[in-house]
Protein backbone atom coordinates (compact mmCIF):
# COMPACT_ATOMS: atom_id res chain seq x y z
CA UNK A 1 0.00 0.00 0.00
CA UNK A 2 3.12 2.33 -0.19
CA UNK A 3 5.66 4.17 2.39
CA UNK A 4 4.07 5.95 5.80
CA UNK A 5 2.47 8.90 4.28
CA UNK A 6 0.22 11.77 5.48
CA UNK A 7 -2.98 11.27 3.62
CA UNK A 8 -4.28 14.92 1.80
CA UNK A 9 -6.65 17.39 4.33
CA UNK A 10 -9.48 17.90 2.87
CA UNK A 11 -11.07 21.25 3.44
CA UNK A 12 -14.58 21.91 1.93
CA UNK A 13 -16.42 25.23 1.38
CA UNK A 14 -20.24 25.28 0.16
CA UNK A 15 -21.55 27.91 -1.95
CA UNK A 16 -24.63 29.99 -0.97
CA UNK A 17 -26.42 29.41 -4.17
CA UNK A 18 -26.43 25.81 -4.05
CA UNK A 19 -25.55 24.80 -0.78
CA UNK A 20 -25.43 20.93 -2.18
CA UNK A 21 -22.25 21.71 -4.09
CA UNK A 22 -18.95 21.70 -2.26
CA UNK A 23 -15.16 21.93 -3.07
CA UNK A 24 -12.21 21.42 -1.77
CA UNK A 25 -9.78 24.13 -1.31
CA UNK A 26 -5.72 24.36 -0.28
CA UNK A 27 -4.95 26.17 2.38
CA UNK A 28 -1.99 28.59 1.21
CA UNK A 29 -2.47 32.36 0.70
CA UNK A 30 -3.18 33.02 -3.78
CA UNK A 31 0.33 33.43 -5.55
CA UNK A 32 -0.05 35.37 -8.31
CA UNK A 33 2.27 35.16 -11.54
CA UNK A 34 5.35 37.01 -11.10
CA UNK A 35 4.75 40.48 -12.89
CA UNK A 36 8.89 40.51 -14.21
CA UNK A 37 7.06 38.11 -16.69
CA UNK A 38 4.60 40.39 -18.00
CA UNK A 39 4.71 40.38 -21.31
CA UNK A 40 2.65 42.19 -24.71
CA UNK A 41 -0.92 40.33 -25.33
CA UNK A 42 -0.26 37.31 -27.44
CA UNK A 43 3.83 37.12 -26.80
CA UNK A 44 5.53 33.62 -25.50
CA UNK A 45 6.45 34.77 -22.14
CA UNK A 46 8.94 31.61 -21.78
CA UNK A 47 9.23 28.11 -22.70
CA UNK A 48 10.98 25.49 -21.17
CA UNK A 49 11.08 21.41 -21.49
CA UNK A 50 9.00 19.29 -19.42
CA UNK A 51 11.82 17.24 -19.17
CA UNK A 52 14.92 19.37 -18.61
CA UNK A 53 17.43 16.91 -19.24
CA UNK A 54 16.56 15.84 -22.70
CA UNK A 55 18.97 15.75 -25.65
CA UNK A 56 18.28 18.14 -28.53
CA UNK A 57 18.80 15.84 -31.19
CA UNK A 58 15.92 13.52 -29.33
CA UNK A 59 13.41 16.00 -30.21
CA UNK A 60 12.07 14.11 -33.55
CA UNK A 61 10.25 12.08 -31.21
CA UNK A 62 6.93 12.25 -30.04
CA UNK A 63 6.70 13.39 -27.09
CA UNK A 64 3.63 12.84 -24.78
CA UNK A 65 3.47 16.47 -22.61
CA UNK A 66 1.05 17.54 -19.60
CA UNK A 67 1.12 20.51 -17.37
CA UNK A 68 -1.10 21.81 -15.13
CA UNK A 69 -0.81 24.73 -12.20
CA UNK A 70 -0.91 24.16 -8.92
CA UNK A 71 -4.90 25.47 -7.40
CA UNK A 72 -4.67 29.32 -6.25
CA UNK A 73 -0.90 29.32 -7.26
CA UNK A 74 0.12 31.03 -10.72
CA UNK A 75 3.70 30.82 -10.30
CA UNK A 76 4.13 26.92 -10.24
CA UNK A 77 3.27 24.20 -12.45
CA UNK A 78 4.03 20.71 -12.46
CA UNK A 79 5.11 19.08 -15.88
CA UNK A 80 5.68 14.96 -17.14
CA UNK A 81 6.39 13.95 -20.09
CA UNK A 82 7.15 10.26 -22.38
CA UNK A 83 8.76 10.16 -25.73
CA UNK A 84 6.85 7.99 -28.39
CA UNK A 85 8.31 6.93 -31.77
CA UNK A 86 5.22 6.79 -34.56
CA UNK A 87 5.06 3.64 -36.19
CA UNK A 88 3.42 2.99 -39.74
CA UNK A 89 0.62 2.29 -38.86
CA UNK A 90 0.21 5.11 -36.74
CA UNK A 91 0.62 3.34 -33.32
CA UNK A 92 2.90 5.24 -30.80
CA UNK A 93 5.84 3.00 -29.00
CA UNK A 94 7.15 3.98 -25.83
CA UNK A 95 10.72 4.80 -26.83
CA UNK A 96 13.77 4.13 -24.45
CA UNK A 97 15.02 8.12 -24.74
CA UNK A 98 13.91 9.07 -21.32
CA UNK A 99 12.37 7.35 -18.32
CA UNK A 100 8.54 7.14 -19.20
CA UNK A 101 6.35 9.89 -17.13
CA UNK A 102 8.95 11.78 -15.05
CA UNK A 103 7.75 14.54 -13.13
CA UNK A 104 9.04 18.24 -12.56
CA UNK A 105 8.11 21.08 -10.81
CA UNK A 106 8.93 24.59 -12.20
CA UNK A 107 8.81 27.79 -10.22
CA UNK A 108 8.64 30.91 -11.80
CA UNK A 109 8.79 33.09 -8.75
CA UNK A 110 12.89 33.53 -8.40
CA UNK A 111 13.78 36.85 -8.82
CA UNK A 112 16.77 35.58 -11.43
CA UNK A 113 16.22 31.94 -12.76
CA UNK A 114 13.18 29.48 -13.38
CA UNK A 115 13.84 27.20 -10.68
CA UNK A 116 13.07 23.59 -11.32
CA UNK A 117 12.25 20.34 -8.90
CA UNK A 118 13.14 16.86 -10.36
CA UNK A 119 10.89 13.82 -8.73
CA UNK A 120 13.33 10.75 -9.22
CA UNK A 121 10.80 8.50 -7.49
CA UNK A 122 7.96 9.24 -9.56
CA UNK A 123 7.08 7.34 -12.32
CA UNK A 124 3.52 8.00 -14.30
CA UNK A 125 2.05 5.30 -16.68
CA UNK A 126 3.00 5.92 -20.44
CA UNK A 127 0.74 8.12 -21.42
CA UNK A 128 1.08 10.67 -18.46
CA UNK A 129 -1.46 13.12 -17.26
CA UNK A 130 -1.30 14.80 -14.05
CA UNK A 131 -4.39 15.64 -11.84
CA UNK A 132 -3.52 18.24 -9.05
CA UNK A 133 -5.34 17.09 -6.09
CA UNK A 134 -7.68 20.55 -4.59
CA UNK A 135 -5.31 21.04 -1.69
CA UNK A 136 -2.67 22.10 -3.61
CA UNK A 137 -0.37 20.29 -2.02
CA UNK A 138 -0.42 16.79 -3.62
CA UNK A 139 -0.75 15.23 -7.27
CA UNK A 140 -2.47 12.06 -8.43
CA UNK A 141 -1.74 10.06 -11.16
CA UNK A 142 -1.39 6.72 -12.60
CA UNK A 143 1.55 4.81 -11.77
CA UNK A 144 3.52 2.77 -14.39
CA UNK A 145 2.04 -0.67 -13.49
CA UNK A 146 -1.49 -1.21 -14.35
CA UNK A 147 -3.96 -0.54 -12.00
CA UNK A 148 -1.60 1.14 -9.39
CA UNK A 149 -3.22 4.87 -8.12
CA UNK A 150 -0.66 6.96 -6.61
CA UNK A 151 -0.90 10.23 -4.63
CA UNK A 152 2.16 12.32 -4.13
CA UNK A 153 3.38 14.75 -2.03
CA UNK A 154 4.91 17.54 -3.53
CA UNK A 155 6.56 18.92 -0.51
CA UNK A 156 8.08 15.57 1.21
CA UNK A 157 8.26 13.36 -2.13
CA UNK A 158 6.38 10.57 -0.23
CA UNK A 159 3.64 8.44 -2.00
CA UNK A 160 0.24 6.27 -1.25
CA UNK A 161 -1.07 3.53 -3.19
CA UNK A 162 -3.88 2.30 -3.71
CA UNK A 163 -4.04 -1.86 -4.30
CA UNK A 164 -3.83 -3.08 -7.55
CA UNK A 165 -7.21 -4.20 -8.94
CA UNK A 166 -8.81 -7.40 -7.81
CA UNK A 167 -10.42 -7.63 -11.56
CA UNK A 168 -7.29 -7.19 -13.19
CA UNK A 169 -8.60 -4.46 -15.45
CA UNK A 170 -6.10 -1.69 -16.94
CA UNK A 171 -6.64 1.74 -16.18
CA UNK A 172 -6.17 4.28 -18.60
CA UNK A 173 -6.72 7.72 -16.91
CA UNK A 174 -8.11 8.72 -13.68
CA UNK A 175 -9.36 12.01 -12.39
CA UNK A 176 -9.94 13.44 -8.96
CA UNK A 177 -13.34 15.08 -7.65
CA UNK A 178 -13.56 18.83 -6.89
CA UNK A 179 -14.68 17.79 -3.73
CA UNK A 180 -11.33 15.59 -3.08
CA UNK A 181 -13.63 12.68 -1.80
CA UNK A 182 -13.57 10.37 -5.43
CA UNK A 183 -11.59 9.41 -7.94
CA UNK A 184 -12.94 8.65 -11.16
CA UNK A 185 -11.44 5.66 -13.59
CA UNK A 186 -11.73 4.97 -17.18
CA UNK A 187 -10.66 1.28 -17.21
CA UNK A 188 -10.12 -1.40 -20.09
CA UNK A 189 -11.35 -4.63 -18.93
CA UNK A 190 -10.70 -8.27 -20.63
CA UNK A 191 -14.39 -8.41 -22.05
CA UNK A 192 -13.82 -7.70 -25.70
CA UNK A 193 -12.05 -4.75 -25.39
CA UNK A 194 -14.71 -2.64 -23.31
CA UNK A 195 -14.30 0.04 -21.05
CA UNK A 196 -15.35 0.78 -17.02
CA UNK A 197 -16.10 3.69 -15.70
CA UNK A 198 -15.28 3.18 -12.00
CA UNK A 199 -15.94 5.45 -9.15
CA UNK A 200 -13.55 4.91 -5.89
CA UNK A 201 -13.21 7.09 -2.05
CA UNK A 202 -10.04 8.79 -1.94
CA UNK A 203 -9.41 6.85 0.84
CA UNK A 204 -8.21 4.25 -1.12
CA UNK A 205 -10.43 1.48 -0.21
CA UNK A 206 -10.33 -1.78 -2.23
CA UNK A 207 -13.69 -1.89 -3.14
CA UNK A 208 -15.08 0.91 -6.19
CA UNK A 209 -18.34 2.81 -4.82
CA UNK A 210 -19.55 2.87 -8.69
CA UNK A 211 -18.93 0.86 -12.31
CA UNK A 212 -20.33 1.88 -15.32
CA UNK A 213 -20.48 -0.45 -17.99
CA UNK A 214 -19.76 2.39 -20.95
CA UNK A 215 -20.79 -0.36 -24.05
CA UNK A 216 -24.09 -0.29 -22.32
CA UNK A 217 -24.53 3.59 -22.77
CA UNK A 218 -23.09 3.66 -26.54
CA UNK A 219 -20.41 2.22 -28.43
CA UNK A 220 -17.81 2.72 -26.25
CA UNK A 221 -15.40 0.32 -26.39
CA UNK A 222 -11.43 0.01 -27.72
CA UNK A 223 -9.95 -1.46 -30.05
CA UNK A 224 -7.67 -4.67 -30.78
CA UNK A 225 -4.67 -3.13 -31.06
CA UNK A 226 -5.39 -0.46 -28.20
CA UNK A 227 -4.80 2.16 -29.77
CA UNK A 228 -7.73 4.31 -28.05
CA UNK A 229 -6.79 7.03 -25.66
CA UNK A 230 -9.90 8.19 -22.95
CA UNK A 231 -10.44 11.01 -21.02
CA UNK A 232 -13.22 11.21 -17.56
CA UNK A 233 -13.89 14.78 -16.19
CA UNK A 234 -15.80 15.64 -12.82
CA UNK A 235 -18.44 18.27 -12.90
CA UNK A 236 -17.85 21.17 -10.22
CA UNK A 237 -20.00 19.92 -8.03
CA UNK A 238 -18.42 16.35 -8.53
CA UNK A 239 -22.12 14.48 -8.80
CA UNK A 240 -21.32 13.86 -12.67
CA UNK A 241 -18.63 12.49 -14.22
CA UNK A 242 -17.92 12.88 -18.28
CA UNK A 243 -16.34 10.20 -20.13
CA UNK A 244 -14.58 10.59 -23.61
CA UNK A 245 -12.80 8.65 -26.11
CA UNK A 246 -10.90 9.03 -28.90
CA UNK A 247 -13.08 7.59 -31.45
CA UNK A 248 -15.57 10.53 -30.73
CA UNK A 249 -18.22 9.25 -27.95
CA UNK A 250 -18.74 11.60 -25.00
CA UNK A 251 -21.61 10.33 -22.61
CA UNK A 252 -21.74 11.98 -18.68
CA UNK A 253 -23.33 10.09 -15.97
CA UNK A 254 -24.40 10.39 -12.50
CA UNK A 255 -22.26 9.39 -9.52
CA UNK A 256 -24.89 8.55 -7.32
CA UNK A 257 -27.31 6.83 -10.10
CA UNK A 258 -24.60 5.04 -11.83
CA UNK A 259 -27.13 6.04 -14.59
CA UNK A 260 -26.44 8.08 -18.28
CA UNK A 261 -27.82 11.41 -17.93
CA UNK A 262 -26.72 12.48 -21.66
CA UNK A 263 -25.36 10.46 -24.32
CA UNK A 264 -24.27 13.79 -26.09
CA UNK A 265 -23.89 12.82 -29.76
CA UNK A 266 -26.98 10.87 -29.38
CA UNK A 267 -29.70 13.18 -27.39
CA UNK A 268 -28.15 16.52 -28.17
CA UNK A 269 -25.77 16.92 -30.90
CA UNK A 270 -26.93 14.09 -33.61
CA UNK A 271 -24.18 13.32 -36.41
CA UNK A 272 -21.47 15.18 -34.79
CA UNK A 273 -18.50 13.43 -33.55
CA UNK A 274 -15.84 14.62 -30.50
CA UNK A 275 -12.82 15.94 -32.27
CA UNK A 276 -10.60 14.35 -29.98
CA UNK A 277 -10.63 12.80 -26.12
CA UNK A 278 -9.30 16.02 -25.26
CA UNK A 279 -12.17 18.61 -26.33
CA UNK A 280 -14.90 18.76 -23.89
CA UNK A 281 -14.84 20.33 -20.43
CA UNK A 282 -17.63 21.37 -17.93
CA UNK A 283 -18.27 24.82 -17.59
CA UNK A 284 -16.85 25.80 -13.90
CA UNK A 285 -19.62 28.58 -13.05
CA UNK A 286 -22.36 25.69 -13.65
CA UNK A 287 -22.59 22.83 -10.88
CA UNK A 288 -23.04 20.02 -13.58
CA UNK A 289 -25.37 20.98 -16.73
CA UNK A 290 -23.09 23.34 -18.89
CA UNK A 291 -20.55 21.86 -21.38
CA UNK A 292 -18.37 22.93 -24.33
CA UNK A 293 -17.88 20.43 -26.63
CA UNK A 294 -15.40 20.61 -29.66
CA UNK A 295 -16.27 18.47 -32.64
CA UNK A 296 -14.32 16.05 -35.63
CA UNK A 297 -16.07 19.01 -37.93
CA UNK A 298 -14.06 21.69 -36.08
CA UNK A 299 -17.21 23.75 -34.43
CA UNK A 300 -17.56 24.33 -30.48
CA UNK A 301 -20.61 23.68 -28.85
CA UNK A 302 -21.93 24.76 -25.33
CA UNK A 303 -24.72 22.26 -24.46
CA UNK A 304 -27.33 21.83 -21.60
CA UNK A 305 -26.98 18.31 -20.71
CA UNK A 306 -30.15 18.35 -18.80
CA UNK A 307 -32.19 20.26 -20.96
CA UNK A 308 -30.60 18.20 -24.00
CA UNK A 309 -30.44 21.44 -26.35
CA UNK A 310 -27.50 23.17 -27.74
CA UNK A 311 -27.44 26.80 -25.86
CA UNK A 312 -24.68 28.00 -28.44
CA UNK A 313 -22.16 27.12 -31.21
CA UNK A 314 -19.49 28.68 -33.33
CA UNK A 315 -20.82 30.53 -36.52
CA UNK A 316 -18.30 29.02 -38.43
CA UNK A 317 -16.19 26.06 -38.14
CA UNK A 318 -12.84 26.88 -35.62
CA UNK A 319 -10.51 27.11 -38.42
CA UNK A 320 -8.60 24.60 -41.37
CA UNK A 321 -7.03 22.41 -38.54
CA UNK A 322 -8.62 19.69 -35.97
CA UNK A 323 -9.24 21.01 -32.67
CA UNK A 324 -7.07 19.58 -29.90
CA UNK A 325 -7.92 20.39 -27.09
CA UNK A 326 -11.03 22.57 -25.10
CA UNK A 327 -10.66 23.87 -21.87
CA UNK A 328 -12.58 26.80 -20.22
CA UNK A 329 -10.91 29.46 -18.07
CA UNK A 330 -11.15 28.94 -14.38
CA UNK A 331 -13.70 31.33 -13.47
CA UNK A 332 -15.80 30.46 -16.73
CA UNK A 333 -15.56 33.93 -18.74
CA UNK A 334 -14.21 32.22 -21.63
CA UNK A 335 -13.74 28.63 -23.38
CA UNK A 336 -10.23 28.38 -24.88
CA UNK A 337 -10.12 25.90 -27.91
CA UNK A 338 -6.26 24.82 -29.22
CA UNK A 339 -6.25 23.78 -32.69
CA UNK A 340 -4.06 20.92 -34.71
CA UNK A 341 -2.25 24.06 -36.34
CA UNK A 342 -1.15 25.65 -33.00
CA UNK A 343 -3.65 28.16 -33.06
CA UNK A 344 -5.18 29.00 -29.71
CA UNK A 345 -8.70 31.03 -29.86
CA UNK A 346 -10.89 31.99 -26.95
CA UNK A 347 -14.99 31.91 -27.46
CA UNK A 348 -17.64 33.71 -25.20
CA UNK A 349 -19.51 30.80 -23.29
CA UNK A 350 -22.26 33.07 -23.83
CA UNK A 351 -22.76 33.76 -27.44
CA UNK A 352 -19.59 31.77 -28.98
CA UNK A 353 -18.68 34.95 -30.18
CA UNK A 354 -14.77 34.78 -30.74
CA UNK A 355 -13.01 36.93 -28.05
CA UNK A 356 -9.61 36.77 -29.20
CA UNK A 357 -7.26 34.42 -30.88
CA UNK A 358 -3.13 34.23 -31.44
CA UNK A 359 -0.89 31.61 -33.47
CA UNK A 360 1.21 30.06 -30.97
CA UNK A 361 3.75 29.73 -34.55
CA UNK A 362 4.07 33.49 -34.80
CA UNK A 363 6.23 33.24 -31.73
CA UNK A 364 8.04 29.59 -32.61
CA UNK A 365 8.21 29.29 -36.32
CA UNK A 366 9.99 26.27 -35.87
CA UNK A 367 7.06 24.09 -34.61
CA UNK A 368 5.61 21.54 -36.91
CA UNK A 369 2.10 19.76 -36.93
CA UNK A 370 2.07 16.16 -35.42
CA UNK A 371 1.74 13.61 -37.97
CA UNK A 372 -1.36 11.71 -38.52
CA UNK A 373 -3.78 11.58 -35.91
CA UNK A 374 -2.18 12.67 -32.98
CA UNK A 375 -2.06 15.72 -31.58
CA UNK A 376 -0.14 19.18 -31.71
CA UNK A 377 -1.02 20.40 -28.24
CA UNK A 378 -1.80 17.76 -25.83
CA UNK A 379 -3.13 19.74 -23.37
CA UNK A 380 -3.95 23.78 -22.72
CA UNK A 381 -4.45 25.08 -19.59
CA UNK A 382 -5.01 28.94 -17.72
CA UNK A 383 -3.77 30.30 -14.74
CA UNK A 384 -6.43 31.47 -12.03
CA UNK A 385 -6.62 34.91 -13.32
CA UNK A 386 -7.12 33.87 -17.18
CA UNK A 387 -4.30 35.93 -17.85
CA UNK A 388 -2.12 33.34 -19.18
CA UNK A 389 -2.11 30.26 -21.21
CA UNK A 390 0.03 27.14 -20.79
CA UNK A 391 0.16 24.25 -23.88
CA UNK A 392 1.75 21.72 -23.74
CA UNK A 393 3.29 20.41 -27.25
CA UNK A 394 4.38 17.13 -29.15
CA UNK A 395 7.92 18.53 -29.33
CA UNK A 396 8.59 18.46 -25.85
CA UNK A 397 8.26 21.65 -24.62
CA UNK A 398 5.95 23.57 -22.51
CA UNK A 399 5.29 27.15 -23.47
CA UNK A 400 3.62 29.80 -21.43
CA UNK A 401 1.30 32.95 -23.14
CA UNK A 402 0.30 36.22 -22.34
CA UNK A 403 -3.37 36.72 -22.59
CA UNK A 404 -5.56 39.98 -22.59
CA UNK A 405 -5.26 41.40 -18.96
CA UNK A 406 -8.34 41.84 -16.76
CA UNK A 407 -8.49 45.31 -14.89
CA UNK A 408 -11.92 45.19 -13.64
CA UNK A 409 -11.79 46.88 -10.40
CA UNK A 410 -13.69 43.41 -8.86
CA UNK A 411 -11.37 41.26 -10.40
CA UNK A 412 -8.04 42.98 -9.34
CA UNK A 413 -9.57 43.24 -5.64
CA UNK A 414 -10.55 39.55 -5.35
CA UNK A 415 -6.99 38.63 -6.02
CA UNK A 416 -5.37 41.01 -3.43
CA UNK A 417 -8.02 39.51 -0.72
CA UNK A 418 -7.34 36.32 -1.52
CA UNK A 419 -2.92 37.06 -1.56
CA UNK A 420 -3.77 38.06 2.12
CA UNK A 421 -6.24 35.42 3.06
CA UNK A 422 -6.12 31.84 2.30
CA UNK A 423 -9.48 30.31 0.85
CA UNK A 424 -10.68 28.21 3.33
CA UNK A 425 -10.58 31.17 5.51
CA UNK A 426 -13.25 32.87 3.30
CA UNK A 427 -16.33 31.68 4.39
CA UNK A 428 -15.79 33.27 7.88
CA UNK A 429 -15.28 36.28 6.57
CA UNK A 430 -18.05 39.32 7.46
CA UNK A 431 -19.12 39.44 4.03
CA UNK A 432 -22.34 38.68 1.55
CA UNK A 433 -22.57 35.35 0.80
CA UNK A 434 -22.66 36.05 -2.62
CA UNK A 435 -19.52 38.03 -2.63
CA UNK A 436 -18.09 35.09 -0.85
CA UNK A 437 -19.04 32.82 -3.53
CA UNK A 438 -17.49 35.39 -6.09
CA UNK A 439 -13.90 35.40 -4.03
CA UNK A 440 -14.13 31.32 -3.87
CA UNK A 441 -14.71 31.22 -7.86
CA UNK A 442 -18.06 28.72 -6.73
CA UNK A 443 -20.84 28.02 -9.54
CA UNK A 444 -23.36 30.21 -9.59
CA UNK A 445 -25.65 28.47 -12.40
CA UNK A 446 -27.18 25.04 -11.68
Amino acid sequence: MGVNFNKPRIVTVRGSYYKESERAVPLYTYTPFPERWNRPTGSLITRVKAVPNVKEEENDLYWWTDCEFLPNNDSTAVTTCSSFTIQPNQALTVSRAIQPGKVCLFDLSSEKNIKCGYYRQASVASFPKLQTFPDGDHIVYLGSTSGDIKVMSLERSTFHSRAQDIHFRAYKYVAVSPSGCYFAIMARTSRQYQYELLIYDSHFVTRAESVIDCCKINDFRGSRMNLEHTVCKWSPDSEYVAAAISHGHLCIVSRRSQACVCDVFTDVIPDRALSRETTFDFNPMSCHRTVSVGTKDRFLYIIDIQGGNVLCQTEHACGDHAIDVVKFSCDGLFVGVALHNFSVQLFSPVDCSLLYSFSMKDSLPSLHNSMGPHASVLNLTFSSTGEQAVTSTADGYVSFWQLPRKMELQVICKFKILSCVSLDRVSRLPLPPRLKDFLLSLPTML
